[in-house]
């Protein structure tokens, strides 16, 4: 019976070797089963991976919908762009975005999120 060599299997995988990173797309060298560059890109990659499908719409002050269509928010990016609007609307309104993962419902306010409502335009009323 041949003895296990468990030393030569784990250098095996010890060695090193020049890839690119799916995240970010930066040359890095690192063991044959890194799979990014750094511990940030692998965070970011495990987000990615368990991406949650989150929209918001616009709400008056009685919690109707105001918007004609839900947002999808993918990034930051996209809650900038429906704050843009509530801004430039008319009436008071507050953004309510959900996610349909978790089911978990809350506003988007200037400072990020939060269980009460901001209130735009609340001083044309």
């Amino acid at each position: 019976m041949a003895a296990l060599n468990f030393g030569a299997e784990l250098q095996k995988l010890r060695v090193k070797q020049t890839k690119n990173c799916p995240v970010c797309g930066q040359e890095f060298t690192g063991y044959s089963n890194a799979e990014t560059c750094s511990g940030k890109c692998r965070i970011k990659k495990h987000r990615e991976s368990k991406k949650m499908n989150m929209s918001a719409v616009l709400i008056n002050t009685d919690n109707q919908i105001i918007s004609d269509d839900d947002i999808f928010i993918n990034s930051d990016k996209d809650f900038d762009a429906i704050e843009q609007m509530a801004k430039e609307s008319c009436v008071v309104c507050a953004i309510r975005w959900s996610r349909s993962t978790d089911g978990q419902i809350a506003y988007w306010t200037p400072a990020g999120a939060s269980l009460q409502p901001h209130w735009y335009n609340a001083e044309r009323s």
